[in-house]
Formats: C-alpha cells, sequence, structure tokens
C-alpha cells in the first residue's frame, strides 16, 4: 500500500484525486499507473509519464479483471476527464485504492514535469504551410482536366 492514497483528496465517486506534484514527488515508486488515453495520443504532443500501462478507456474494465482489487492505481488521461471515468469504473468493480491524476498530462505539462516524447521532428516553416494550402485550394478549385 502505498501512502499517496491515503493522503490524495477524496472524490464522491469513491476514487481519490490526486495532483501532479503529489504524484511526481512519489515517483519512481510502487504504484500502477494507467494512461486511458488512445495510442496516438501517448506519443503525441503532451507525451506520457514514464513507466505507464497503456490500457486504452474502453479496454479498462477487461484489462483489469485480473488485478488485485487492493492495487494503488493512478489513472491518466490529457486532462483528467476520461480517468475520473476510468477510476469510478474500477471503484464500481471492486478496486479499493484508486486514484485520478487531476489534470491530466496537461496539468502535468504546465508544471514542466518529465515526460517520454517521441523524438520532435522540425516544424515545417511559415512559408511550407502557406504553400501546401495555396496548392490545395489551387486544386480544388481548378476545372477537372479534359481527357
Amino acid at each position: 500500500m502505498h501512502p499517496l492514497c491515503d493522503t490524495a483528496t477524496p472524490h464522491p465517486a469513491g476514487y481519490r484525486d490526486v495532483e501532479v506534484g503529489q504524484l511526481a514527488a512519489c515517483l519512481p515508486a510502487e504504484l500502477t499507473l494507467v494512461d486511458v488515453r488512445e495510442a496516438a495520443e501517448l506519443d503525441g504532443i503532451l507525451g506520457h509519464v514514464a513507466g505507464i500501462r497503456h490500457v486504452p478507456l474502453a479496454t479498462v474494465p477487461d484489462v483489469v479483471d485480473a488485478w488485485p482489487r487492493d492495487t494503488d492505481v493512478v489513472l491518466i488521461c490529457r486532462s483528467g476527464a476520461r480517468s475520473a471515468k476510468a477510476a469510478s469504473s474500477l471503484v464500481t468493480l471492486g478496486f479499493t485504492r484508486v486514484m485520478n491524476l487531476r489534470g491530466g498530462m496537461l496539468a502535468w505539462n504546465t508544471a514542466r514535469l518529465p515526460v517520454v516524447r517521441p523524438v520532435p521532428h522540425a516544424l515545417p516553416t511559415l512559408g511550407t504551410v502557406r504553400d501546401g494550402l495555396l496548392d490545395g485550394l489551387h486544386r480544388a478549385v481548378a476545372p477537372p482536366p479534359h481527357e
């Protein structure tokens, strides 16, 4: 049992809300970090917390079925909404030590906490974006070719 669950803020739905600073102070720890976002989001601009288990929201009930009900679980998503749904679901399934990362990865990034991201790609220049948009616009309004 990790003390984070005992110090987190109780939520009426039966889970506890954890602030990003609280979680960051505990890592690495014996906590099960579950990111419920879709796969593409994990490597997106917000990245993900190191050591997470990826369990998309729709698959949570099936994946956690075999887990001990007293597992210390911290659920993570983009803003805290999807992870709150997952947290409520786990409480309904009988889990007793469920936590939701309040504010999700948006709050984590705002606090400038470490994240895992893919190697960044160079951003396109304004000129490249403008030229691509103009080219697409010209193709969209150009008359079809005559054969």
